[in-house]
């Protein structure tokens, strides 16, 4: 009795707090554990994810539990079987699962004769991996560690750098609101042995980890289908095999896909933060209570899909009855499909069934704090492989994109001979470490080596409209401490860059068109006859001149001025009359630009 009073005592039944401890005799993954419980916790850290999104569980759409739970982990080497999980496949009403190589496969439910043991290459918990490797952390989980030392996370899994087929990984796969705190990461044992293509064969670790970062996104925005025909993302297909996962024999049923589909991702997981600025959608039905009997309970069914999920802010304007109790900022109590919710009113309106006039319109409403962005704080890591830091890649998310991080220090050396190269002043040309001269060898110590391009890696990088705060980072030895590319931005305070190659890199261009808010602010800064179409993807203005010789003197200035930013007008015209038309046609849309040589076009006209 005194036992069981204590196991009690020390067990949080919510499942807020687990507990990972890879060195207790009495830890185990098995099934019928909830490593709950500081006398009983779970030996993996993938074992401790699978269970804190079966706790996020509840019955019905779009309304599982977010940022609620806390993985607690000990001191001591975690390992991470971070090769590419399963992908997911609705096979005519049945689930159908396949490999990172399109090869079918078999996931089953968790039971308590399930293979857990990372060592063994068939255990079960790689499976639910990311589809392009790296261990998912799903609804804002945060782990902590107890010791920034002696807490050590190494990857069972290291892709190829000399197989291009091989493509990058992460460590681990962030959602909006984890948090990861006093934990260090290294390469792979050195002692043992990876995995570093799409088999079973293990390596010797000792080649470059350029191709792996500890922290990337999870994609919740594009569909994957890797070695598949699937478009679902790897976030939706995560959840997929988490029903499958806790099925009817495990004793803690969610439903199978596809037949069951109540477990999804919740919108602050790949919307990182929130909106600026949501597009609107229609309203095809309002009603309160079930109309007849009006109450507080307001249902609303919408011309699209609204996107929406339990706990979303929403704006209602349009509805011209009882316009005080049905228009306003809300916020989401339940979620019947795509195209039908419910909210709480402030009261209840004498009108059960309003009538529509078409203006009726709900929008998710501007909230910066509903959701958050990942935040890495107090970590370190220890590469002397090459391995890369974090990358915030805005293509796998939206909403603002961002990612925090400080106070973590990465020292990123690289001792693969195969990542350098050396100036060769006989030849001309450059040698690698196969064709240099034995007195250039090792080539990782010539200090007149340069990195090969393909094996360049860095610590903290952002891409894709991406966006980073970085506190007190202090980078060590990379090819690249800081770096950005295609759009995306960085905020840097106080921190450092040592050694390595280049402190601070900047690349590419912003592949994404003006969002419609942007666009208009340019077009408030330019001439008042500049009009932009309804899609927002094109200004026009109309040009008169006097006669037609001025008109083909100003057609010249036009083309001068375009010709000079290297980007070019449609232009149509008349005897006395032109017409410009500007927008970026690999974006398909506007972008910076077209508002530039519109101003310097203004500023011919006007003079």
């Amino acid at each position: 009795m005194p036992l069981s009073r204590l196991e009690n005592f020390l067990k949080n039944v919510d499942g807020n707090v687990l507990y990972v401890n890879p060195t207790d005799l009495d830890a185990t993954d098995s099934i019928e554990n909830q490593g709950n419980s500081l006398t009983r916790p779970f030996k993996t850290i993938q074992r401790a994810l699978l269970e804190a999104s079966r706790f996020s569980y509840q019955v019905g759409q779009n309304n599982d539990k977010f940022d609620r739970t806390t993985i607690m982990l000990y001191p001591g080497t975690h390992e991470i079987d971070n090769r590419p999980g399963f992908n997911v496949v609705n096979a005519s009403g049945n689930a159908s699962f396949r490999d990172r190589l399109g090869n079918s496969q078999s996931l089953t439910q968790l039971t308590e004769t399930s293979n857990y043991n990372l060592e063994d290459s068939a255990n079960e918990l790689y499976k639910y991996n990311s589809v392009e490797g790296g261990v998912i952390v799903p609804r804002g989980v945060s782990l902590a560690g107890y010791d920034v030392r002696k807490t050590k996370i190494r990857p069972k899994y290291v892709p190829d750098p000399t197989n291009d087929a091989v493509t990058r990984a992460a460590v681990f796969r962030l959602t909006g609101a984890c948090h990861f705190y006093a934990m260090t990461f290294f390469d792979g044992d050195p002692q043992g042995s990876v995995y570093k293509d799409y088999t079973t064969n293990k390596f010797s670790p000792q080649f470059s980890h350029h191709k792996l970062t500890c922290f990337e996104y999870a994609d919740g925005v594009n569909g994957v289908g890797v070695g598949t025909s699937s478009v679902t993302t790897d976030l939706q297909m995560y959840f997929h095999k988490i029903q499958q996962a806790f099925g009817d024999s495990s004793g803690r049923a969610i439903g199978d896909f596809p037949t069951t589909t109540d477990m999804q991702p919740a919108l602050p997981e790949f919307e990182i933060v929130g909106p600026v600025k949501a597009d609107d959608v229609g309203i095809s039905s309002i009603k309160a209570g079930t109309g007849a009997t009006p109450d507080q309970t307001i249902t609303v069914t919408t011309t699209g899909k609204h996107g929406l999920v339990v706990d979303s802010p929403i704006r209602v304007a349009g509805v011209n009855t009882y316009p005080d109790i049905y228009n306003g900022n809300f916020v989401v109590s339940s979620v019947t499909n795509d195209e039908q919710f419910s909210f709480l009113a402030s009261a209840t309106p004498a009108d059960g069934l309003p009538s529509l006039d078409g203006d009726e319109i709900v929008v998710a409403d501007t909230d910066n704090v509903q959701g958050a962005s990942p935040y890495i704080f107090h970590c370190s890591m220890r590469s002397a492989y090459g391995m890369c830091g974090l990358h915030a890649d805005g293509s796998k998310a939206s909403g603002f994109k961002s990612m925090l991080v400080s106070q973590f220090t990465g020292i990123g050396l690289q001792k693969d001979n195969n990542a350098f190269l050396v100036y060769n002043k006989t030849s001309g040309q450059y040698d690698t470490n196969e064709t240099a001269s034995d007195s250039e060898k090792p080539l990782y110590l010539n200090g007149n080596a340069i990195y090969r391009p393909s094996y360049k890696n860095a610590h903290i990088k952002t891409s894709n409209d991406g966006y980073i705060q970085a506190v007190s980072i202090f980078a060590v030895g990379f090819s690249e401490h800081f770096t950005t590319s295609e759009g995306g931005d960085m905020s840097i305070t106080n921190s450092n860059s040592n050694f390595g190659n280049t402190a601070l890199r900047s690349a590419g261009f912003k592949a994404k068109s003006f969002s419609k808010d942007k666009a208009e602010k340019f077009l408030s800064m330019i001439h008042k006859d500049w009009m932009m179409s309804n899609d927002y993807k094109r200004i026009k203005r109309e040009f008169k001149t006097n006669n037609h010789y001025e008109l083909m003197s100003f057609i010249n200035m036009v083309a001068w001025i375009s010709n000079t930013e290297d980007h070019h007008p449609q232009i149509t015209f008349s005897y006395n009359t032109a017409v410009v038309e500007y927008f970026t046609y690999a974006i398909d849309g506007l972008s910076e630009n077209d508002f530039i040589c519109a101003s310097k076009i203004d500023n011919y006209f006007k003079n």
